[in-house]
């Protein structure tokens, strides 16, 4: 997006600033200084201020913005009134420029949330995007962080994370729910993943570091080849297929997958002249466009997935739905939707000035765009049907705009938008109301 078209999504997303400030945790600093520079109409570096800090800014700038001018009053009572206060001013400036330059800064903006009014000797999360309330005996965050190293991510890429899931019917089991980092799962003996001492008892799949439970690997590898078939940056191409390697490495129940990915592998090596582990970092910064390999690689990428798309249930261990499933549910689900619709026809009419059947239109895209999210691999299977009962039944109409806005501003980019769904909506799909 330009620098304009964030400005714009800013100011949609001010109405409700609880909502802007989780919202743009996912942004980076420097995206979030250039739209504060454009609203100022200055540039300045803000290389002392944190994040939150820089949002806080952002937020009151714009909120100032759409302030109500004050009136003007006239000119002559105007000249009057400096007349009369000139005198005084001006001593009074003189014993108190120092407090004067005080009050003359800019008051920090305060999220208007209970976050903002701490319990005394209360812990939390040092995680800005994340703040969740600790107990004393927590050695780390078990809602944003590696129950490995206990480390979190600023800016946190849910495709590098493995999750100990529940919802899984040919897996059962009790989850702890705790993730861990995929890079400390393949290093961690426990998982069953570690190279020099591979368990072959969980081909396909690895166990939890912290409960023990057994988890499916079949997504995580599925979104490495999704990355991996459609960056245009090389070092990223490398990575994402030497994790997909890794994952199934010594799989004998999905061999024909991993010989597939081991073939891409070594096209890269062969024109590289190299292990893609120790690339020279100019050619880490390449196009892989310009690669004479570019189009067989990614011709096996997809070939890999529609052959995991193509197995049989019991051998993937994961559920694909058919298309009339896949139809079923989305009639459901928009009947869900237009039920609620029409519950509210009356006060949406007089609030709003919308007919049902406008409502509807978005809403029904709305589906249609987290279903080819799911597709894609963006989001787990759990999230859409999490999500879509959330924005189907409990969702208010602030968040409903909120979901709009940032299906209309990232319909280019679905990683984006992916990433902005779960950052920004994952607490409120899982409260209570």
């Amino acid at each position: 997006m330009s620098v304009d078209e964030k400005r714009k999504l800013v100011h949609e997303l001010s109405k409700d600033s609880d909502l802007a400030f989780e919202a743009l945790q996912v942004w980076t600093h420097e995206e979030i200084r250039q739209v504060l520079c454009a609203e100022l109409g200055k540039e300045r570096k803000y290389k002392n201020l944190t994040k939150a800090q820089i949002i806080n800014s952002l937020l009151k700038t714009v909120s100032e913005k759409k302030a109500p001018t004050p009136i003007k009053v006239n000119s002559g009572d105007q000249e009057d009134r400096k007349r009369d206060s000139s005198t005084t001013a001006t001593t009074t400036n003189k014993r108190n420029s120092k407090r004067q330059r005080k009050n003359a800064t800019p008051t920090r903006y305060v999220r208007p949330t209970t976050e903002s009014v701490k319990a005394k000797g209360s812990i939390y999360c040092k995680n800005l995007a994340c703040q969740a309330t600790l107990r004393q005996e927590d050695l780390f965050c078990q809602r944003c962080s590696c129950c490995i190293c206990l480390k979190y991510d600023s800016n946190k890429d849910p495709t590098l994370w493995l999750t100990c899931r529940s919802d899984d019917p040919l897996l059962p089991g009790e989850s702890c729910g705790l993730s861990c980092h995929l890079d400390c799962a393949l290093k961690n003996e426990k998982s069953g993943l570690k190279e020099d001492k591979r368990s072959h008892d969980i081909d396909g799949c690895f166990y939890c570091v912290s409960c023990g439970k057994t988890n499916s690997l079949l997504e995580c590898w599925k979104k490495q080849l999704l990355i991996a078939k459609e960056t245009r940056s090389v070092d990223v191409l490398c990575y994402r297929l030497v994790l997909a390697q890794k994952l199934l490495k010594g799989t004998e129940k999905y061999r024909k997958l991993s010989d597939t990915v081991e073939e891409a592998v070594k096209s890269l090596e062969t024109e590289l002249c190299g292990p893609l582990t120790d690339l020279p970092s100019a050619m880490c910064r390449g196009n892989v466009n310009r690669l004479g390999s570019a189009s067989k690689v990614k011709d096996l990428c997809s070939s890999a997935l529609k052959s995991l798309q193509d197995k049989p249930l019991d051998e993937t261990k994961v559920l694909t739905k058919t298309i009339q499933e896949e139809e079923e549910e989305a009639a459901f689900v928009v009947s869900s939707l237009t039920t609620k619709e029409e519950e509210e026809t009356v006060s949406e009419k007089a609030v709003n000035g919308k007919s049902s059947s406008s409502c509807g239109f978005g809403l029904e895209d709305c589906v249609k765009t987290i279903r080819q999210l799911e597709s894609s691999g963006y989001v787990e299977k759990s999230f859409r049907q999490e999500f879509l009962t959330w924005y189907s039944l409990k969702a208010s109409a602030q968040e409903i705009n909120v979901v709009k806005t940032f299906i209309d501003a990232f319909k280019d980019d679905s990683v984006a938008l992916a990433e902005q769904l779960i950052d920004t909506f994952s607490d409120c799909i899982s409260r209570k109301r």
